[in-house]
């Protein structure tokens, strides 16, 4: 089945992932209204990918660069943070994907449901003109892991997409795709120390977001 019909391509996409902390009653009552955002942060960027797609399967692996920005600024727990302050991640995402097609003549489109594999490579951060990168420290964590098992993470996404011809064998496709995410090893050990300050467990993190992209596919 899966061998009809194969095609390849190379897109381009955007990304939007929002890393928040759920609090319970006891995070509540525990941490101030105006700090209960202090963990929360943005990671907004985009690059490239490519796809192979065989029938009801799709496969990609794409490179992203992704801009990191607390939500609270002010009363977060990211220390002093201002507009001149830049921290980006360098990602390698592999995907899995099954889709359904479904013809509407000029034109398909096809529900989308699997799983990615973001794997954060390195990341930059600058701070008053001067850059650092962060993952040269070496291990992380106190397992001493690397920065990749540190801060790479499982996301699972659902979607929407569609081909639109452009000949006997060129197709757009442009796709939507929601995921949420398992949490990274730092995420963990983070509610774990917030679990042994407090003495209590306070909230867990809650990963999602969204892909928006857009690729020029071949037809074998």
């Amino acid at each position: 089945m899966f061998a009809l019909d194969l095609s390849a391509g190379i897109g381009g996409n955007f990304s939007a992932q929002f890393q928040r902390v759920i609090l319970n009653s006891d995070g509540k009552d525990l941490i101030p209204e105006n700090q209960r955002d202090g963990s929360d942060a943005n990671l907004i960027g985009g690059g490239g990918f490519l796809f192979f797609d065989a029938n009801y399967a799709m496969f990609t692996v794409g490179l992203n660069i992704l801009s990191f920005s607390p939500v609270n600024k002010k009363d977060g727990g990211w220390g002093e943070w201002t507009d001149k302050d830049k921290y980006t991640f360098t990602a390698l995402n592999i995907g899995l994907l099954g889709r359904y097609p479904i013809d509407l003549g000029a034109f398909s489109i096809f529900p989308m449901l699997g799983v990615e594999a973001q794997l954060m490579l390195s990341d930059k951060y600058t701070y008053d003109g001067t850059e650092y990168k962060m993952n040269d420290d070496g291990k992380y964590g106190k397992d001493d892991v690397s920065f990749l098992a540190y801060y790479s993470n499982v996301i699972f996404k659902a979607g929407v997409g569609a081909d639109i011809g452009l000949g006997d064998s060129l197709y757009l496709r442009p796709m939507f795709l929601y995921g949420v995410g398992l949490k990274t090893k730092q995420q963990q050990e983070e509610e774990e120390r917030a679990e042994e300050y407090f003495g209590k467990k306070i909230g867990n993190f809650f990963n999602h977001g969204f892909n928006i992209s857009l690729a020029l596919g071949y037809k074998f």
